[in-house]
């Protein structure tokens, strides 16, 4: 609390002396609020013990608390590769999980339903080395209660990217179907300049090209 006293023990960790080399230390990690729940904790854990060159199906789970209600913690996914993110839409029961395979240097962002309601949804599945195929960053903003959540207009994100080409550099706005994981530029810098994307003013109001977005 803000006079000092301790709510609750996250966790205790002890000195990360054998952590394997492009592993992770063992236990929670990436600790987090769930957006659009006040109270309730969200983290990471290795399943592998955090060594990458064991073999196991999944390597890390994603886990959450209800620190108010006082129930145990309980499991909200699993990622097949090492997590590296986790973030939230307006409708708290999707999220979209970002992990990494280190053997094949590939970066995967996947778009889950908690609720059951649909099946996962591949977003972004490229090498890191493919600079061309960036989809770019996912473009945040804040809910009611301050969490940062993906902008959203229906099941519609956004994403802005420096746009590498073989003509350089040309900064760009898409958005992309949670649905379908179908993405499209809404727009792009010409050659010849650089501008970039600055923030989305407001999703559903502005329109490019006959469409709302």
């Amino acid at each position: 609390t803000t006079d000092g006293k301790v709510e609750h023990v996250v966790s205790e960790l002890p000195i990360a002396r054998e952590i394997p080399i492009g592993g992770v230390r063992p236990g929670p990690r990436m600790w987090r609020w769930k957006a659009g729940e006040a109270h309730t904790l969200v983290w990471c854990e290795a399943l592998d013990g955090g060594d990458p060159k064991r073999e196991v199906a999944h390597r890390d789970k994603w886990m959450s608390r209800d620190l108010e209600a006082g129930e145990p913690a309980e499991e909200l996914l699993r990622v097949e590769h090492r997590a590296r993110g986790l973030t939230f839409l307006a409708d708290v029961q999707r999220v979209i999980t970002s992990e990494y395979d280190r053997d094949r240097r590939w970066t995967r962002e996947v778009c889950h339903d908690l609720g059951g309601r649909s099946g996962p949804v591949v977003l972004e599945d490229r090498s890191i080395r493919d600079r061309y195929g960036d989809p770019g960053n996912l473009v945040m903003v804040a809910d009611d209660s301050g969490q940062s959540v993906a902008a959203q207009n229906g099941p519609w994100l956004y994403r802005a990217g420096a746009g590498a080409t073989p003509e350089g550099l040309l900064p760009f706005l898409s958005r992309q179907n949670i649905e379908t994981g179908r993405a499209e530029v809404l727009w792009r810098c010409s050659a010849g300049t650089y501008e970039s994307f600055a923030f989305l003013a407001s999703p559903g109001i502005a329109s490019l090209g006959g469409e709302d977005v």
